[in-house]
């Protein structure tokens, strides 16, 4: 599990399926993710159900960044699109 401090960061940049985004994760959706790992975080993605995540389902590629774990872009491709929007 991993102990939350006020300021830490933890976010996801998505490309998903016609839109991207960063979205700041919340200390509750760490709780829900488990160990912040890859695989954790997408399984977490695939879960959301609500009309806010529509466009992001299905998930094309994954940034994830919480505290000192950087979980890398898994494609150039992915990193490369989500770079057109984000300086």
């Amino acid at each position: 599990m991993i102990e939350i401090w006020p300021e830490m960061t933890a976010y996801i940049e998505i490309v998903g399926a016609v839109a991207m985004r960063r979205h700041n994760l919340s200390a509750g959706e760490l709780r829900e993710i488990g160990p912040f790992t890859r695989g954790n975080v997408l399984m977490w993605l695939d879960n959301q159900r609500s009309l806010d995540w529509v466009g992001y389902q299905p998930v094309r590629d994954i940034h994830a960044v919480c505290g000192d774990i950087d979980i890398p872009w898994a494609t150039e491709d992915g990193k490369q699109i989500f770079s057109r929007i984000s300086p």
